[in-house]
């Protein structure tokens, strides 16, 4: 039996007696062997306390096993985790979860649309396949109100309720052929409501409804407030490519149209249908032709805004122009520009129609407290820059060059406009005159105004500078005639009762200085004749 060793005793024995009393309890590593330490070895208070704490019956209903696992699996059960994780982990979805095929051919139209007001019910961001092309076609009517009462049907393809967040990651959004064998509203997206986002949308009418007059907008965005919308193309349709009105507090930023006919992008249309307190970055109008004349003459723009601002807003071989409309109040325009080339081409010249418009309908219609940076006008076939029923309009730098093509129009032409001030304009080339101020143009300043080579396509009866009405001051006013053809009319022509200051003025188209008011005053003239005399020194 094992024991320890006996003090005084044992001699020469001590290491292989303790040895063997240890191996009882413990293993070779010197830890305690298993079940070595028994409930015997407990002092009885020790004994007591646990079999009062630890029953079987305690044991038994705490730790089974199936007890367990019942546990967990009601606490995880796969709703519980698809409910509150799959959101904040996923935070998307996609056209193919609702059954999309994007391959161009099959009808996308329903899923489009139920992933649609999936992403308002359910915040996260609907998220398109940047291959993908989404064939979409009529799925159903809406009526919409103008600002006047007004009412019209217009048939959609697809709606983006309140709230829905979308990224198309320019997916083609292309419309079926036909639908019951009528090419109507195929393009159709309607919208209205409260924080909406669209990114990177491409609406592709590929042609149809281009020969006719559909009668309502492609795209129609009424009512956004506090939304975002950074990238919208609309391609190959007819009418209307874009209709933006009744919009507030809302973003709009790479904004294009190309190949319509008819209207590029309306921002409003007049004192009832205006967006307000917004912001627009750049909006490019490219290849729109005139769907009649006076009805759809092919403006890339008309705008209707009050209290907003534009970054960039250009127009490409379109048959109109910029157009802002009545109603505007508190515009500022960073830079605007109007290219009637086809291509850079200035042989293929298509506009038919004036470049930066600020046009009103009379005079209890007017466009008011527009500002511009800078306006470029090139190759149009009417005015590059036309003033009509406006009031309050600053522009800091015009620069035209070959306007008035058609040899109808001045290059800049202002009437029926009061408080109008320009810093700089430079004319070039025009086709009739330089700048014309007539029906009751009144208290008007204009700092540097420089005109030269005027009567490009019409040579007799062309003015460099033509104050008929109105009232006004100019700073320094310099005409040209670099070519000396001698095929100028005049440089200066005012012969009715207007009033004019003119505080220095140069020209070189020797006297041809017109005047028959008594209340034009010319000072510092310098008249010289030559080619260029005044080179550098203006």
């Amino acid at each position: 039996m094992a024991r320890l060793p006996q003090p005084g005793g044992d001699a020469g024995n001590w290491g292989s007696i303790l040895n063997d009393y240890l191996s009882q309890a413990h293993k070779s590593d010197g830890t305690l062997k298993d079940d070595s330490v028994t409930k015997t070895h407990l002092t009885p208070t020790l004994r007591t306390e646990l079999d009062t704490k630890i029953t079987e019956s305690t044991a038994n209903a705490a730790f089974a096993p199936i007890t367990a696992q019942t546990e967990i699996e009601g606490r995880l059960s796969e709703s519980e985790l698809s409910s509150r994780y799959a959101p904040a982990v996923l935070g998307i979805i996609t056209p193919e979860m609702f059954g999309a095929v994007g391959d161009g051919i099959s009808d996308d139209t329903a899923a489009l649309n139920a992933a649609l007001a999936s992403s308002a019910t359910t915040n996260r961001v609907l998220v398109a396949d940047p291959q993908a092309i989404y064939r979409v076609s009529q799925s159903g009517t809406k009526t919409f109100t103008t600002g006047t009462g007004s009412t019209f049907v217009a048939p959609f393809c697809i709606q983006i309720p309140t709230g829905s967040r979308v990224n198309w990651r320019n997916a083609s959004l292309k419309v079926a052929p036909s639908f019951n064998g009528v090419v109507l509203s195929n393009v159709n997206t309607s919208i209205a409501g409260d924080k909406v986002e669209i990114i990177d949308a491409v609406i592709d009418g590929g042609g149809v409804g281009v020969g006719a007059n559909r009668g309502f907008p492609s795209v129609i965005l009424w009512g956004l407030s506090n939304s975002t919308v950074l990238g919208l193309r609309v391609t190959e349709t007819s009418y209307i490519a874009a209709s933006i009105a009744f919009c507030s507090n809302s973003i709009f930023d790479l904004l294009s149209v190309d190949k319509i006919r008819g209207q590029g992008i309306m921002l409003g249309n007049g004192l009832s249908d205006l967006n307000s307190d917004c912001k627009f970055g750049t909006l490019i109008a490219e290849n729109v032709s005139d769907f009649g004349t006076f009805s759809q003459p092919g403006n890339g723009f008309c705008l209707g805004l009050v209290r907003s601002s534009i970054e960039r807003i250009v127009t490409r071989n379109c048959s109109g122009g910029i157009k802002y409309l009545k109603g505007c109040d508190d515009v500022h325009t960073v830079y605007a520009e109007f290219d009637g080339t086809v291509l850079g081409d200035e042989s293929n010249n298509a506009a038919a129609n004036s470049g930066v418009k600020v046009q009103g309908d009379d005079v209890t219609a007017k466009a008011g407290r527009v500002t511009f940076d800078k306006i470029v006008s090139r190759f149009c076939a009417g005015s590059g820059l036309y003033v009509r029923f406006a009031k309050r309009v600053k522009i800091v730098d015009y620069n035209g060059y070959k306007n008035a093509r058609l040899g109808l129009n001045d290059d800049v032409d202002l009437a029926e406009f009061e408080d109008l001030e320009i810093a700089s304009i430079s004319s070039e080339n025009a086709g009739l005159g330089g700048v014309t101020i007539t029906t009751n143009g009144s208290q008007y300043k204009f700092g540097r105004v420089t005109v030269r080579d005027f009567g490009d396509v019409t040579p007799a009866n062309s003015f460099g500078f033509t104050p008929l009405q109105g009232h006004g001051r100019v700073n320094y006013l310099a005409v040209f005639d670099d070519r000396q053809t001698q095929i100028v009319s005049k440089a200066i022509h005012a012969v009715n009762d207007v009033q004019l200051h003119v505080d220095n003025y140069r020209t070189n188209v020797g006297n041809r200085v017109d005047i028959r008011s008594p209340k034009i005053f010319l000072g510092n003239p310098i008249l010289s004749s030559g080619n260029s005399p005044l080179s550098g020194a203006y």
